[in-house]
């Protein structure tokens, strides 16, 4: 028999050893993909899904319009109308009208929205589809739309700028001043203040755009209906509001 040497027997043992060294780094589960994708979702969850659930109602903003309305019958409107008082708050924006809202809605003879809805703090005019909104809300997209960057002057939409649109005047001369659309924002609203607050007698809404639309407001509610219009000095109000109507997002 012929005697190996050493090298020659060491030889198929170095083979092994390296085919299970190959073996382990192919069964060993490459972990980055995964851990990008955590820290992917963990920049979403603390950018995006956290700011939005601090502020709307998620489950709400899920589910479809279609939803979130009583389908009022004309009779079923009229009793709710006629069994119920109305107060609407008004003001600038930035100007107060959510505190006192936050503040009216805790008395127990108050109907209100919750405090996170899907609609931007709970204002009424983001929780129907009768009225326009004027804007607000989309001044971003309005500024980019037009090309405004710096220079040239953005539309007459949106915080601070809504109030220098003459269709944003609303009054009972207005096409939307009618009972169909007093039923569609009872229906709508309705679903919002709930089984509870619709037990209250006074119902509470709040918009600062309700400045504009006080009087169709009144026309569509009378005689029932009373405002609450915050006033803040207009240099405070200004400087509150300069970042979201800036369009040069400085």
């Amino acid at each position: 028999r012929m005697k190996l040497s050493d090298d020659e027997e060491s030889e198929p043992l170095q083979r092994q050893q390296n085919g299970l060294r190959k073996v382990g780094r192919r069964g060993r589960p490459n972990l980055l993909p995964w851990l990008i994708a955590a820290a992917g979702s963990a920049i979403i969850i603390g950018a995006v899904i956290l700011p939005l659930s601090s502020r709307y109602s998620l489950w709400m903003m899920l589910l479809p319009p279609s939803a979130k309305t009583l389908r009022l019958s004309a009779a079923e409107a009229e009793a709710m109308a006629r069994r119920h008082r109305f107060l609407f708050i008004a003001g600038p924006h930035r100007g107060g009208t959510t505190l006192l809202w936050r503040l009216l809605r805790l008395h127990p003879q108050v109907g209100a929205f919750a405090e996170r809805t899907d609609g931007d703090f709970s204002e009424g005019a983001f929780l129907q589809s009768v009225m326009p909104t004027f804007g607000v809300g989309r001044e971003r997209e309005d500024c980019l739309r037009a090309g405004v960057r710096r220079v040239g002057s953005p539309p007459a939409r949106g915080v601070g700028r809504y109030g220098f649109d003459p269709g944003a005047h609303l009054t009972e001369a207005s096409p939307l001043a009618s009972l169909a659309s007093r039923d569609a924002l009872l229906s709508q609203w309705g679903y919002y203040w709930g089984e509870a607050g619709l037990e209250r007698p006074l119902l509470l809404e709040k918009t600062p755009t309700n400045m504009l639309t006080a009087r169709l407001l009144q026309s569509l509610f009378a005689p029932r209906t009373s405002f609450l219009v915050v006033t803040r000095h207009p240099l405070a109000v200004a400087l509150a509001q300069h970042r979201i109507t800036s369009c040069d997002g400085e």
